[in-house]
């Protein structure tokens, strides 16, 4: 898809995908959001990432699940920026604390991405300590 695409019409429809009140547009559009992210300007990605992180706590549990799904993607592409790890690694904890069990699970595949992607400083301080309290979960899923 060529640049002008994604940065038009592509992302357009993504931010009304995210607007929308049916569930169904807010899950399609977190699948689309990495694709956007990786292939658009630091100037777009800061006006896609707001849009993604409100889908990570979306009243929807399957709209959560879906945001959380795609989050090591989103964290692969986006370690390099300092302005938003901090506002990912807070979805992360965030998603870790959620009542919903299968988006606890897909969070904790998010701290194995984290593992490989961030500093062992940012390891150490995030993804341990959230495997760890992951590993005394009471539910037999997580």
């Amino acid at each position: 898809m060529p640049e002008e695409h994604l940065s038009g019409p592509f992302l357009a429809l993504i931010q009304r995908m995210t607007g929308r009140e049916s569930f169904t547009s807010k899950v399609s559009a977190c699948g689309l959001v990495p694709v956007a992210l990786g292939r658009v300007s630091k100037e777009l990605q800061d006006d896609l990432l707001p849009k993604y992180l409100s889908l990570c706590t979306d009243g929807t549990p399957m709209v959560r699940r879906a945001a959380a799904s795609v989050l090591c993607e989103v964290l692969t592409i986006m370690a390099n920026s300092e302005a938003w790890l901090e506002s990912l690694l807070e979805v992360l904890r965030s998603l870790l604390k959620q009542e919903q069990e299968s988006v606890r699970v897909l969070a904790i595949d998010n701290c194995i991405a984290l593992g490989q992607i961030c500093p062992v400083s940012v390891v150490a301080a995030e993804a341990v300590p959230c495997i760890r309290a992951s590993a005394q979960d009471r539910a037999w899923t997580v």
